[in-house]
């Protein structure tokens, strides 16, 4: 465990990852193991998405929204000691979440998709589709399970304040079928409460606790002034993405 508290092992065997049908990886993750044969999707060493995609996850626990556990991993063959991005490969998992979503959907999963579209609203993620999405059994049902927020543009580049001034708020809209599937007025109110209510100086701790366990990272006090800007914003943000 790093000084941070997030969590970081040594990576073996990487592996290509081979996407669902239908899907095309923006990036390229591989899988691997870690040394006590824990399984991963691994994705880096771009600092970007190492960054964004562990500052996400963090923030989405907080939030209470699903996602697979991660750690950070370094390969022991790789002389400069890069850190990636590990999300723990769910084996209970199903990856054919269009198949769910195109029959009725069950009440919890409304709520979870308001809810994930109002965070990603939130970090400015404009890459949400069925392919970012898993499916756990539950009971007699299904539960689902959020992946992949590499785009979240509040995470990312130089100057996040700037950026997510200049996105246009359509663009955080889902495509494909997840953007048929989800209709205003999104079930999300329990989620926007608990965002009010996350303190701005729980927001610096956990953006900290990234910064502790990656390194140098130069727009983390941007990266804090947009998340504390549009988590005040919320509400105009969500009627300008669905008006």
């Amino acid at each position: 465990m790093g000084g941070s508290g997030v969590r970081v092992v040594t990576l073996v065997e990487r592996g290509k990852l081979e996407p669902p049908e239908g899907i095309v990886y923006s990036t390229a993750p591989a899988t691997s193991f870690d040394e006590d044969g824990e399984s991963y999707v691994v994705k880096g060493p771009d600092p970007d998405i190492v960054r964004a995609e562990t500052l996400a996850h963090l923030l989405a626990a907080e939030l209470g929204i699903e996602t697979p556990e991660f750690a950070l991993g370094r390969y022991p063959d790789d002389d400069r000691g890069q850190l990636y991005f590990a999300s723990v490969k769910l084996t209970d998992a199903m990856r054919d979440v269009d198949v769910l979503l195109a029959s009725k959907i069950d009440a919890a999963s409304v709520v979870f998709l308001g809810e994930l579209v109002t965070f990603d609203a939130w970090i400015a993620n404009f890459d949400r589709n069925i392919g970012n999405l898993l499916a756990r059994k539950r009971g007699s049902g299904w539960g689902l399970v959020a992946i992949d927020f590499e785009k979240s543009q509040t995470m990312r580049g130089s100057a996040p304040i700037v950026e997510t001034g200049s996105l246009d708020p359509k663009k955080l809209r889902p495509t494909g079928l997840l953007g048929k599937v989800i209709k205003p007025p999104l079930q999300a109110d329990g989620f926007i409460r608990r965002l009010k209510e996350l303190d701005d100086m729980q927001i610096e701790a956990v953006v900290g606790r990234v910064k502790s366990a990656i390194g140098a990272w130069p727009s983390a006090e941007s990266t804090i002034k947009v998340l504390k800007q549009r988590k005040n914003q919320i509400d105009k943000i969500i009627k300008e993405i669905w008006t």
